[in-house]
């Protein structure tokens, strides 16, 4: 089962009695929740909001963590062709990835990007 993050159970009105009770829903429908999706506004490395982009993506993490999942699945955006021009958004992005990729294994949660362009929908 997966589930988006940002909209489907928005992490900032679920208190740790609902997350409980959610999780003892899933239990007694026999499902397992194998991963979260955290879709993003706009591209992950856009330099406008980064900050506040990649605080939702380390309060996602951790809110996967109470929820007991261990996947977060990150939309990038869409990708520019490697050319000298876009070498810096390319590095920005590497980098931005390798310190979510750190955060989420000190918490024990996986980031996993999914391809530039996709979206999920719930089977709910």
């Amino acid at each position: 089962m997966l589930i988006d993050v940002r909209h489907e159970t928005p992490m900032r009105e679920m208190s740790q009695s609902a997350q409980r009770e959610f999780q003892h829903y899933l239990k007694e429908l026999g499902l397992t929740l194998s991963a979260f999706h955290f879709p993003t506004r706009h591209v992950l490395h856009d330099p406008h909001q980064l900050d506040q982009r990649l605080n939702a993506v380390q309060q996602a993490f951790q809110f996967c963590a109470q929820m007991k999942s261990r996947v977060l699945l990150i939309d990038t955006g869409h990708l520019s062709a490697s050319t000298e021009n876009t070498q810096p958004e390319l590095k920005l992005l590497k980098d931005i990835l390798t310190d979510l990729a750190r955060i989420g294994n000190h918490i024990g949660v996986t980031p996993c990007v999914t391809p530039a362009e996709s979206r999920f929908e719930s089977a709910a």
